[in-house]
């Protein structure tokens, strides 16, 4: 809404220069700026007049003012009124709600006729029938007429050509609705809360006695967020890990279930929790008699308690890297062997360990490497992993095959902004590594350099593949990913240096 006052010039810039039409802001004359643009604001302005005066100012064209009240849907309102058009509106006179308020700048923007819209938060009504009678009137006004609309509900800009999403007072990303969901960042963070919050009305009223399944979820997820603001008596979930949670009633605004919020849950599952709560420390159940999938959201919230998730990363990514070196290593083994034409016996079976050491690095890479890496360390020091392993305790694996079949991983994975397609990352990273032994080879049987220059070279390749194989957005999604990620690949290619340079002196 401030961006939009600074170009209709109510405010100056303090820095920087806004053009319109490649004209810098102060070159044109105010008065001819302003009748380029037909702004519909939120908070309607309602001068002292008539209603005909309020939509066309003084000695407006009556046949035209006609056109834009019956355009606007004011019509059948203003036929009610003994004076028509000409009721004066002030402080004495009637009271116009907000809708009516809004069809009146709704019907300045008809009579104006300008060819480019604005609107700052529209159609937003008191009910959902005037509120899409609303949205039919604003899709008429801005039929074959740039369009700038200003929202927080995603719903009015989804058809729009180019969407920027602003956050704290910058820019965070741009493009159409389908480039910014598969994108998965802000824009798709507040579509699905909002998806949430429209199909999930979850109430006291509509939560009491209620029982809440799969079924008449529409297979919508439920998630801590979703119950935030939730007064509710009791709730029954079922087909699910979780077959009843009984929230209390005395604290009405629960966010997450933990020992401060609630103290009165009752979980039966197949790890018998023995807490009250899920609380943001250990859950304490059987380990040996719960599934797999519980046992590694176990293990996953242990790792958080016990250890900062920087040292997690280090400890992944070194060993990723470790694995890597290994792999390489008998590449160039092989590679020797035959370059010297040693036996035959020799060569299947360093072709074999090589095998198993790439079947090794995806298995890991496919599991431990997307859910910890791709997941903890993009959300480094933050509550990832308190995330996933609630999840994990309550949708059991079954449930989760069933909904999502093969991209269950991808799915668990989705609240990181780093989220792989479903299976993706072992082949991200089997790249990685065929192009850093094809660099490898390059770099020393062509140009046999110091083993130090080596290393660095090395480095700087491998960081470049790792720029290559980015999210979809085409950045790191934070600071420490970034730090960590670039650290750590460096790292890794200054021991292959090592490592490979001394396979070649042996």
């Amino acid at each position: 809404s401030t961006v939009i006052k600074l170009l209709l010039g109510f405010y100056e810039p303090y820095d920087g220069i806004i053009s319109v039409m490649g004209r810098p802001l102060r070159d044109w004359n105010l008065e001819v700026l302003r009748s380029l643009f037909a702004p519909v604001f939120q908070d309607v302005f309602i001068s002292p007049g008539s209603i005909n005066e309020n939509i066309a100012g003084i000695g407006g064209t009556p046949g035209e003012i006609t056109k834009a009240i019956q355009d606007a849907g004011l019509d059948t309102f203003i036929s009610s009124l003994p004076d028509g058009g000409l009721t004066i509106l002030n402080e004495h006179s009637i009271d116009l709600s907000e809708e009516q308020k809004q069809r009146i700048a709704i019907a300045r923007a008809f009579y104006k006729q300008s060819q480019i819209i604005i609107l700052d938060e529209p159609a937003s009504a008191p009910d959902t029938v005037t509120e899409s009678e609303l949205q039919d009137t604003l899709k008429k006004l801005c039929e074959n007429k740039t369009t700038i609309v200003i929202a927080h509900r995603l719903q009015m800009v989804q058809n729009a050509d180019r969407i920027y999403v602003l956050e704290n007072g910058s820019i965070v990303e741009y493009g159409t609705h389908e480039e910014l969901m598969n994108n998965k960042g802000t824009y798709w963070k507040l579509h699905i809360q909002q998806s949430v919050e429209k199909n999930v009305e979850l109430n006291s009223e509509r939560l009491k006695n209620t029982e809440l399944n799969s079924v008449n979820l529409n297979n919508v997820e439920l998630n801590y967020e979703g119950f935030k603001n939730v007064a509710s008596d009791r709730a029954e979930l079922n087909d699910m890990e979780l077959n009843k949670v009984e929230l209390n009633k005395d604290k009405p605004n629960v966010g997450k279930l933990n020992p401060e919020e609630c103290v009165n849950a009752n979980i039966k599952n197949s790890s018998q929790i023995t807490e009250k709560c899920v609380g943001d420390g250990m859950v304490k159940f059987n380990f040996f008699k719960s599934t797999g999938l519980d046992r590694i959201g176990f293990m996953l919230k242990y790792l958080r308690k016990s250890m900062p998730m920087y040292v997690i990363g280090i400890v992944l990514v070194c060993g990723y890297g470790l694995l890597g070196n290994i792999f390489t290593g008998q590449i160039y083994k092989v590679i020797i062997q035959v370059v010297h034409m040693k036996s035959i016996t020799a060569i299947w079976f360093n072709l074999l360990v090589t095998f198993l050491f790439l079947i090794t690095l995806v298995i890991i890479t496919s599991f431990v490497g997307s859910i910890i890496y791709y997941g903890a360390v993009a959300k480094a020091g933050k509550n990832f992993l308190s995330s996933m392993s609630e999840k994990i305790l309550c949708l059991s694996f079954s449930e989760w095959n069933k909904r999502y079949g093969n991209d269950w991983l991808s799915i668990l994975n989705r609240d990181a902004d780093a989220a792989m397609e479903s299976f993706k990352a072992p082949f991200i990273n089997l790249m990685k590594m065929v192009f850093q032994t094809v660099g490898g080879i390059i770099i020393l049987f062509v140009f046999k350099p110091p083993m130090a220059i080596y290393s660095v070279l090395a480095g700087f390749f491998y960081m470049w593949i790792d720029t290559v194989s980015k999210n979809k957005s085409g950045e790191y999604p934070s600071r420490e990913r970034t730090l960590i990620g670039k650290a750590s690949a460096a790292m890794s290619d200054i021991l292959a240096g090592f490592s490979i340079i001394k396979l070649y002196e042996t």
